[in-house]
């Protein structure tokens, strides 16, 4: 992965992954491009996406058991998960996400 300056003061990533190439412009140090353009690449390689048909709650779901139950403590994961119920109960859980 590539991380490059432009513009004399911001930052991007760039890399490529199957055949596709991934870009993001607009960070504001070289550590955070990196570090975002590292999460993309996780992101790709375990196959965690949007689905056609997936609801926000699937997806906040999916989201904290992948990228913050290994990294936070119990009770932090204890209050994600309270939203999630919350979450589920709204009419905003069952609303579909689209690419």
């Amino acid at each position: 992965m590539k991380t490059r300056c432009y513009d004399g003061k911001k930052w991007q990533y760039e890399f490529k992954h199957e055949g596709k190439r991934y870009r993001k412009k607009g960070f504001r140090t070289k550590r955070e491009a990196n570090s975002a353009g590292l999460d993309k690449l996780n992101e790709l390689r375990s196959g965690f996406n949007i689905d056609n048909y997936i609801t926000l709650a699937e997806y906040f779901e999916n989201w904290i058991k992948t990228y913050k139950q290994p990294v936070v403590k119990e009770n932090t994961y204890r209050h994600y998960r309270n939203a999630l119920q919350h979450i589920q109960k709204h009419k905003i859980g069952k609303m579909e996400l689209s690419r």
